[in-house]
C-alpha cells in the first residue's frame, strides 16, 4: 500500500550472471555460481505503481509493462556502470 492507503502493484526481479529471475531462491543459487566464477554483480529491479480506485489491476499492469520496456536501456546502462565500478 502507498502512504495514502492506496493499493500498489509491485513487480520485482533480479539480474544475476546475465540472467533474469523473479525467484528469490534461484537468484541465490545463480549468485553462488557467479561468485564461484568471480562475478559478484547482482541487481534487484523493483517497479511499482498505484492501482486505480476500484481495484482494476489491468491498467496498472499495462503501465508497468510500458515503463519497463521504455526504461530497459536505461536500467541496463545503469547496471553496466555499476558493474564497472566494482
Amino acid at each position: 500500500q502507498s502512504s495514502y492507503g492506496r493499493e500498489k502493484l509491485v513487480w520485482h526481479w533480479y539480474l544475476v550472471d546475465g540472467r533474469a529471475t523473479g525467484n528469490d531462491y534461484a537468484a541465490k543459487l545463480l549468485n553462488a555460481w557467479a561468485l564461484l566464477k568471480g562475478d559478484s554483480a547482482v541487481a534487484a529491479i523493483v517497479l511499482a505503481t498505484e492501482i486505480d480506485a476500484g481495484g482494476a489491476p489491468a491498467a496498472a499492469e499495462s503501465t508497468l509493462a510500458r515503463f519497463a520496456a521504455d526504461a530497459q536501456p536505461t536500467i541496463e546502462a545503469a547496471i553496466e556502470r555499476a558493474r564497472r565500478r566494482d
